[in-house]
């Protein structure tokens, strides 16, 4: 809803398809790999969705920003996006990085104090997958969906504008004929 009211339609519907397909690979992933499934799996499944919500959100506000600039307006849509996911790439792999170490170390520790250290595997392993499958989708799958996702919307625009178009020539030809 926020990048539906801040920046653009096309990129909210991007991000929601993307949230709903990180979750699902990651299940996918997770069931392939035979981790157990249990209440770890739920909060990793939450840390994954909040990780390709939060990817989502930096790539499209990079995007906005970039189309903004004088120099990037004479770019296609096609070539700007995948100006801005090739710019952000770097970001986004430390950042999981970083995220996937400081997971890792509390794991690690966690796991020396707590008798639990199997659950916590489960958890651990997913989410690094989860980290994984977010970002390998944000920096190649994304740019792509929200490419097409606008083409279409930039389509319909120019079809309603040619109808609206043609229905005032329309009416000018009537008031003529009279």
């Amino acid at each position: 809803i926020y990048l539906a009211i801040r920046y653009r339609l096309a990129m909210s519907i991007t991000a929601i398809i993307m949230l709903i397909l990180d979750g699902l690979a990651m299940l996918s992933v997770v069931a392939l790999c035979r981790i157990p499934v249990g209440i770890s799996l739920m909060g990793s499944l939450a840390v994954t969705l909040l990780f390709s919500m939060l990817c989502s959100t930096f790539l499209f506000v990079s995007m906005y920003k970039n189309f903004r600039k004088l120099d990037w307006q004479s770019k296609t849509l096609r070539n700007a996006t995948i100006e801005t996911a090739e710019q952000n790439r770097t970001i986004l792999l430390i950042f999981a990085a970083i995220i996937g170490i400081l997971l890792g170390g509390i794991t690690i520790i966690a796991g020396f104090f707590i008798r639990v250290a199997a659950d916590l595997f489960g958890f651990a392993l997913s989410t690094f997958l989860g980290l994984a499958i977010t970002c390998t989708n944000t920096i190649f799958l994304t740019p792509i969906l929200f490419y097409s996702i606008q083409q279409s919307f930039d389509s319909i625009k120019i079809k309603k504008g040619k109808q609206i178009y043609l229905a005032g020539k329309d009416l000018t030809l009537q008031k003529e004929k009279r």
